[in-house]
């Protein structure tokens, strides 16, 4: 479906998807006033800089190197890693709704709406992971935002109820990892599951995606943390 240069660029920006993450995100650049926030205009200021930081890397190594094809492998790294900011995951669902992708060569369009949506649900993509993996995830990402939440509260910055759970503590943090999965992970990876003909390893993704929900469901209507085998 994808071009080989579409794949190597999509692949690229996976890898830098997010370089020189600080530990906050948009939001809180925008509501501290923070210099990349103020650069990028609040818009997308974390993909956007994460694309310039990657595009500046890529510019001597990779780049120059394409000659004539070197602007639209820029275009999808960028594209890319946009479309990574969850503020455009509504746009990435209706866009998989309205698609049926077989091997057919597509346009340039759908190759950059592809490539974006498929970024943005590798990015969600710690959920198909063993369960082991995945709880030891999901804790690390709740500590990132516990820390920005007790830098919101030092700040007097507004702050999400749900950024306050303590990592330590499953049975507070269960609630959210399941309407998180339930409301946002697990309808992009159905999303391009259906609009994907006969990927397997997508529909056992999305086995998977139920699976490690209903592990957290167990923790927070029993309190009993599933086993990690």
């Amino acid at each position: 479906v994808l071009p080989p240069l579409d794949m190597l660029a999509l692949l690229l920006a996976a890898l830098g998807h997010d370089v020189e993450h600080q530990g906050f995100n948009n939001t809180f650049l925008i509501n501290s006033r923070n210099t990349l926030a103020l650069r990028y205009n609040d818009l997308s200021v974390l993909e956007n800089h994460h694309a310039s930081v990657t595009c500046t890397i890529l510019e001597d190594k990779i780049t120059r190197a394409l000659g004539e094809a070197a602007s639209h492998f820029r275009r999808v790294v960028v594209t890319a890693i946009l479309g990574t900011d969850m503020a455009k995951h509504r746009d990435s669902l209706e866009w998989l709704a309205t698609r049926s992708i077989g091997q057919e060569q597509l346009d340039t369009e759908a190759t950059l709406h592809l490539c974006s949506v498929i970024l943005h649900t590798a990015d969600l993509g710690h959920p198909t992971l063993p369960w082991a993996m995945h709880k030891r995830l999901s804790v690390q990402c709740s500590e990132e935002f516990f820390m920005q939440y007790k830098e919101e509260e030092q700040l007097g910055l507004p702050s999400l109820p749900f950024m306050g759970k303590d990592p330590k503590n499953l049975v507070g943090l269960a609630a959210s990892q399941v309407g998180f999965i339930k409301f946002v992970v697990l309808p992009l990876w159905s999303a391009l599951d259906t609009a994907l003909e006969d990927v397997e390893c997508v529909s056992k993704a999305v086995k998977k995606i139920g699976e490690n929900r209903d592990c957290w469901q167990q923790i927070e209507d029993s309190g009993e943390v599933p086993p990690d085998g």
